[in-house]
């Protein structure tokens, strides 16, 4: 795996982000049959985890989606993907990690298994969004001040 490419959690494994692809038959696409979270990092370190991963699972929970993990293993993969990706990046710049799961890929055949797809990723936070916080934090004080 070359160190220069970003990795994601794919499936039960780590691997570069270039050769991962999601299938067209998984319910997630097909459907928005999915869960996703996501949390910011602060100079590499992501903000409230372990509360993300938590809410995570209660939404989990409630469509009946077991992605094969425990939250521990979430948060530990979470972590690894984002202290790869968090070096590949310019410095003073911070990255968005979500955890993606889908119900999996439809079944076909009568001997189709529907399994889970989990993705963790991460992408840089744009400067756009930035802007916007920056905006609204600059609002928000104004009003409070008047």
């Amino acid at each position: 795996m070359a160190q220069a490419e970003p990795i994601v959690f794919f499936n039960g494994e780590l691997k570069p982000e270039s050769q991962v692809g999601i299938s067209i038959r998984d319910r997630g696409y097909l459907y928005g049959d999915a869960v996703f979270d996501a949390a910011r990092t602060f100079n590499g370190t992501p903000f409230r985890l372990p509360e993300h991963i938590h809410r995570l699972y209660d939404s989990l929970r409630y469509l009946r989606i077991d992605p094969g993990l425990d939250p521990s293993e979430m948060e530990d993969w979470s972590r690894q993907v984002i202290e790869h990706n968090y070096k590949l990046l310019p410095p003073g710049q911070d990255m968005w990690v979500m955890q993606r799961i889908s119900r999996g890929i439809e079944p076909i055949l009568p001997e189709d298994v529907m399994r889970p797809t989990v993705l963790i990723e991460t992408h840089p936070v744009s400067y756009t969004h930035l802007r916007a916080h920056e905006t609204s934090l600059h609002l928000v004080c104004r009003l409070l001040l008047e």
